[in-house]
């Protein structure tokens, strides 16, 4: 994978034009140009997600482990009412999954939730080759399904939506019992 690729900055070339629609569909499947949400970005990256709402929802707080990309050290103490991770969830661990749901629903039991997760399958392994992103699910831990499965044990689906075929987008709520 080339070093821009690794920098979070795959919204340039081509590959833009897929990270782009997943951020459209993400936008839309959460209905977030309402001013009246707000929006934590966890695994914002660039914080692409936040410069697209820029004229139209100014309340998205990026956060991200890389300390030049995030606007809050703890996304446990901000104040929002969706949840976006877009593509994240796969280089953690079961454990670690587990862990930032439990947070979440601790800390916002209300929240809606938006996910979206690769389908790791043979068009994105093409698109991989094709794009020059050799590596990029290299690190992948969990594969679609056990993320699915992960979520499907607090949460339940509101909405679904898929993106080229490559990614599907998730809308969820956490179940009754967990709340």
């Amino acid at each position: 994978m080339d070093n821009e690729f690794n920098n979070t900055t795959q919204y340039g070339k081509i590959g833009g034009i897929y990270f782009r629609a997943i951020l459209k569909k993400i936008i839309k499947i959460g209905n977030l140009q309402d001013s009246s949400k707000k929006i934590l970005d966890f695994g914002s990256g660039t914080g692409e997600l936040k410069k697209i709402l820029r004229t139209s929802n100014k309340n998205v707080v990026n956060y991200d482990i890389v300390p030049e990309l995030t606007e809050t050290s703890n996304w446990t103490k901000e104040t929002f009412n969706v949840f976006v991770a877009n593509q994240v969830f796969y280089i953690f661990s079961r454990e670690e999954l587990i862990e930032v749901i439990k947070k979440l629903q601790k800390t916002n039991p209300q929240v809606e939730i938006i996910i979206g997760i690769s389908k790791q399958g043979f068009l994105n392994k093409l698109g991989m080759i094709i794009l020059n992103y050799k590596d990029a699910h290299d690190n992948t831990l969990l594969s679609l399904e056990q993320e699915l499965e992960i979520f499907l044990n607090y949460t339940k689906i509101i909405k679904k939506r898929s993106v080229f075929l490559l990614t599907n987008v998730y809308l969820l709520k956490f179940k009754e019992e967990h709340v």
